[in-house]
């Protein structure tokens, strides 16, 4: 990791394998934020990591605990929206955080990006908020699937 991180006040991790569209592993997220050469490694202490990945309200919490026993501030914000969306700054932030203050301080730094940002309390509850936001997207998808495959079957055109 570059000596710069120390220099820095925020960071944006967002872990995305482009191949294929999905989030890395969580094993890739921590080994970023605290494995060799990591940013934990590098950080000054007071640095904020804004994290954007989907994961586990749990696993938000492990790496919280990681980040906060080396002096910096981890605050999980999950993106909502699609390239087209990221491309015109108009993705919504699922903000967790153990604190106001932080999720206040990373703030300027979603509305370079995002378009809303929606503040959930809590280590994690970003996570969560993105976990159930998703839920609900699948299921809206397999209503319509569905009612298509009866109106196909029940000969509506």
């Amino acid at each position: 990791m570059t000596p710069a991180i120390q220099h820095l006040d925020a960071l944006v991790l967002h872990h995305l394998n482009l191949e294929e569209h999905l989030a890395l592993p969580l094993s890739r997220n921590a080994e970023v934020l605290h494995g060799h050469d990591s940013v934990l490694d590098a950080a000054r202490e007071g640095l904020h990591v804004l994290e954007c990945s989907t994961l586990t309200p749990a696993a938000g919490q492990r790496l919280q605990a990681l980040a906060k026993q080396r002096g910096v501030c981890l605050v999980d914000a999950p993106l909502t929206g699609g390239p087209r969306e990221a491309l015109e700054g108009r993705l919504h932030a699922l903000v967790g955080g153990e604190r106001d203050e932080d999720a206040a301080f990373v703030a300027p730094v979603l509305a370079a990006f995002c378009q809303r940002q929606h503040r959930f309390a809590g280590v994690g509850q970003g996570y969560a908020a993105k976990l159930v936001n998703n839920l609900l997207a699948f299921a809206n998808l397999t209503a319509v699937a569905e009612a298509m495959t009866t109106a196909v079957r029940a000969g509506l055109d």
